[in-house]
């Protein structure tokens, strides 16, 4: 069957933020429409006084000057920009959270509940987007105190904002991430296999402790339909020591005859690092796999099966 991939995730890119390549038709000209030089050629004080304009891209280009006359022009005016939050535009509420978003992180917390309701309240998507990108620019420490409302996005119908919110996640520290680990294995079942193999992955980044104790989710994503999806399982559950990964040799052993060389060899390699009495326990698996069509996973059951016999 043909499947289609999200989207690849990636935080705020430090150029003129998205709405800025929006078509604004004939208006587009924005500062230019009311007599007026660009905003970027005008002082701080004009550009401010045209956030208050009625005509919304003029409002526009005023962000868009503070944008790149850069951070420090910003931060002192942080609170103004704020109230474009509730702008009836939705192209304006997204540049004012994405120009938020380019606060240095010690001024960002100040606006992180703002963002916070941002994302949960706005009815358009790209400033829910915008909202949950800004936020993951906070010091993972800060990013943590709000992991669990970023977690809920995870359950959105949109995939743009579930893609923003999975890139917040992967900025928490592996500690923190622990905390929201119940919610990441609800998502192991989730019928779209990309929220799958996305949950898988973060779990896989837990400190062994707390990935031992969510290790049989990950062993049921083994029987995974998706070959992506059983990759990234065996790939996280290969992060245990040996003395924790022995518990599920047996689901190992049956992933040698996956019909993935990456998975089969991942677990000729897992069960090779076991010691001899659970290793000859699978022998004979292990034997067939020096027939097997990889090379690599050749190599790695002789490798093993030597080992044993020393």
């Amino acid at each position: 069957f043909v499947r289609s991939a999200p989207r690849p995730v990636g935080r705020v890119a430090p150029h003129l933020p998205f709405v800025f390549t929006m078509n604004l038709g004939a208006r587009g000209g924005a500062m230019k429409a009311d007599g007026d030089a660009g905003a970027a050629d005008v002082d701080v004080e004009e550009v401010l006084r045209r956030l208050d304009s009625e005509d919304y891209t003029v409002r526009l280009n005023a962000l868009q000057a503070l944008f790149r006359r850069g951070v420090a022009a910003v931060t002192p005016h942080a609170p103004l920009i704020v109230r474009l939050f509730h702008d009836k535009k939705r192209e304006v509420r997204a540049l004012a959270v994405e120009v938020i978003g380019t606060l240095k992180p010690q001024e960002l917390a100040g606006y992180a509940r703002s963002l916070v309701q941002k994302f949960e309240d706005d009815v358009d998507v790209p400033v829910r987007v915008a909202a949950v990108h800004a936020l993951s620019n906070l010091e993972a420490k800060e990013l943590s105190l709000h992991a669990d409302r970023v977690v809920l996005q995870l359950k959105g119908a949109d995939w743009d904002v579930r893609e923003a919110a999975i890139d917040a996640l992967k900025r928490l520290s592996p500690s923190a991430l622990a905390e929201h680990a119940p919610s990441l294995v609800a998502h192991l079942e989730d019928a779209e296999w990309y929220m799958r193999k996305v949950a898988v992955q973060l779990l896989g980044t837990l400190e062994p402790q707390p990935l031992a104790v969510h290790a049989p989710a990950l062993v049921r994503r083994f029987e995974d339909e998706d070959e992506d999806v059983r990759k990234a399982a065996m790939d996280a559950l290969c992060r245990l020591p040996a003395e924790a990964l022995m518990a599920h040799a047996p689901a190992l052993a049956k992933r040698l005859e996956d019909s993935e060389w990456y998975i089969r060899r991942l677990a000729v390699q897992a069960l090779g690092s076991f010691d001899r009495d659970v290793l000859s326990k699978h022998a004979a698996a292990l034997e067939q796999r020096l027939n097997d069509h990889d090379e690599g996973v050749r190599v790695a059951a002789t490798a093993v099966l030597d080992a044993l016999v020393l």
